[in-house]
């Protein structure tokens, strides 16, 4: 997947109008459905770096023939199968390397996400995110992006991630992607209480988001510094 399609920034926009929006303090409240992991006024994220660690990726050797099938399985887009012997190779049962198992990984909450279980993909993909050595962690940004409108809470996944990850996407072909992820990455550093970080990002933001990266806009620079 190189870009997110028009249609899935038309969604999360729709998302963005009903429930992730930033609403002033004293202006209006938000919708009883907002998901806590979504609000701005929750405290700082548990266990998520000041600065993610530089990109230090695996490397993936030769796969065993369990692995090899896994693919061909997936190559063919035969996703409940894939599941299943994609499964097996990632949590190390077939015996391959560490870059084959994460390859893996990634490739079965793709085949989640095919299936229609976004919520599984998505616990699949925050744990990639987590970890900036991943072999798909760049693609994982991606997913973390197209997942948050039906599965809000991955976006505190996007802690792992820095500016600098999501500015290769801010080319004229890709435009469309970069400001929904910086419109995300925007929300995430908000939330974690570092408002000049998210100043930044909701600048950087036009298209069918802008008008909601305003509204986040004049929360970050009405907030303080920092939090206790």
């Amino acid at each position: 997947m190189n870009r997110l399609a028009i249609r899935d920034l038309t969604v999360v926009a729709a998302l963005l109008a009903s429930s992730v929006s930033c609403l002033l303090p004293g202006r209006s409240a938000p919708p009883p459905s907002l998901p806590a992991s979504l609000t701005c006024d929750d405290g700082p994220l548990p266990g998520v770096p000041k600065e993610p660690l530089p990109l230090r990726p695996q490397v993936a050797g030769v796969q065993t023939a369990d692995a090899k099938n896994a693919k061909r399985l997936y190559d063919e887009e035969r996703w409940a199968e894939a599941k299943v012997a994609l499964g097996r190779v990632a949590t190390g049962e077939t015996g391959d390397d560490v870059g084959n198992r994460q390859l893996a990984g990634y490739q079965q909450a793709v085949a989640l996400f095919r299936l229609g279980d976004h919520v599984e993909a998505a616990r699949i993909f925050g744990e990639i995110a987590r970890e900036r050595s991943h072999l798909r962690h760049g693609e994982t940004l991606l997913w973390v992006a197209k997942i948050a409108a039906s599965v809000p809470e991955i976006t505190r996944a996007l802690a792992f991630y820095t500016e600098d990850d999501i500015t290769k996407y801010d080319t004229p072909d890709q435009r469309e992607t970069f400001w929904q992820l910086a419109y995300l990455l925007g929300r995430e550093r908000l939330e974690r209480g570092l408002p000049a970080a998210a100043a930044r990002l909701f600048g950087r933001v036009d298209g069918p988001l802008k008008s909601y990266a305003k509204r986040c806009l004049t929360k970050a620079t009405e907030m303080p510094a920092s939090r206790p």
